[in-house]
């Protein structure tokens, strides 16, 4: 679990910072990034917040732009995967009730 992040009552944030504190709000399960300038400091946020506990999920640093996305487009297919077994899995158990009652 996650520690709680505290705020400040007041707080004066860039566009990237707020983008950083999106993410760890959103609590992301993996981050695959390239920090390049002007988005560096998102990436340098979000290892902070990990690093300091405030994130349970994974950081993967890639080597170039197109390495981050295809980390992307890696997770997104077996997280699509996973969810297509488990509609099969559970269609089949609806099917093997639905036969049951009618019989």
């Amino acid at each position: 679990m996650a520690k709680k992040f505290e705020l400040n009552e007041m707080e004066f944030w860039d566009g990237n910072y707020a983008a950083s504190q999106a993410l760890r709000q959103a609590q992301v399960d993996v981050v695959a990034a390239y920090p390049i300038t002007p988005s560096t400091p998102i990436v340098e946020n979000y290892g902070a917040y990990q690093a300091n506990g405030y994130i349970d999920g994974e950081f993967v640093m890639v080597e170039s732009e197109h390495a981050a996305m295809s980390g992307c487009v890696g997770l997104l297919l077996l997280v699509a995967e996973l969810q297509l077994l488990q509609v099969l899995k559970d269609l089949h158990l609806w099917q093997r009730f639905y036969t049951k009652q009618v019989v």
